[in-house]
């Protein structure tokens, strides 16, 4: 309607990702394309957000939404030539070979946001916003992560998220003069 508008949206990502290195004679002379040693990751990632934009009265517009992310790290690994890479583990006098690998992983972040825009006049305006933000942990992130030093597994790595408060003040004392003054205040959740 005139007064309110609703957006809907999303995206959907699958990874397989795996390490190719080429080989040649010494002479320099192309053999072929291998699998060769470094990082290989499988998985699937999704978001889906929503967003209405209210405008009861000319002057005022409140924008409020949220963001659903799921991410599932299937299989992260190193390699060398197709071959899982192991880690020695020394614990005492047990000796232990854990393999570089993580698997079946789940992250699932929500972000809800708000705004407020109030127009005073044509030359003055007020926007108060509340944000929450995050960065999913990617795969060959969580697979360099250091193991626990009594269980020796890859811990989970959580996502980076952050809470976000502006107040921004906008003003034009004149046509060729224009104010703008933003305070703000950003919290690790």
């Amino acid at each position: 309607t005139k007064e309110l508008y609703v957006s809907l949206g999303g995206n959907y990502e699958n990874a397989n990702y795996e390490n190719i290195q080429w080989f040649a004679h010494r002479n320099g002379n192309f053999i072929g394309w291998a699998p060769g040693g470094g990082i290989y990751d499988k998985g699937s990632y999704f978001g889906v957000w929503a967003q209405a934009i209210w405008t009861p009265i000319e002057a005022l517009t409140v924008t409020a939404g949220a963001r659903y992310d799921y991410q599932n790290v299937g299989d992260v690994g190193r390699q060398i030539g197709r071959d899982l890479r192991y880690d020695r583990i020394v614990n005492g006098t047990d000796t232990s070979y854990l393999p570089f690998r993580v698997t079946n992983r789940i992250a699932q972040d929500f972000t809800p946001r708000v705004a407020v825009n109030y127009h005073f006049s044509k030359d003055a305006n007020l926007r108060l916003i509340y944000a929450q933000a995050f960065r999913a942990v990617p795969p060959q992130e969580i697979i360099r992560l250091p193991r626990d030093a009594n269980t020796g597994d890859i811990p989970n790595a959580e996502s980076e998220k952050l809470n976000n408060i502006d107040a921004i003040f906008s003003f034009k004392p004149s046509d060729n003069l224009s104010l703008t003054i933003n305070g703000f205040i950003w919290t690790a959740m």
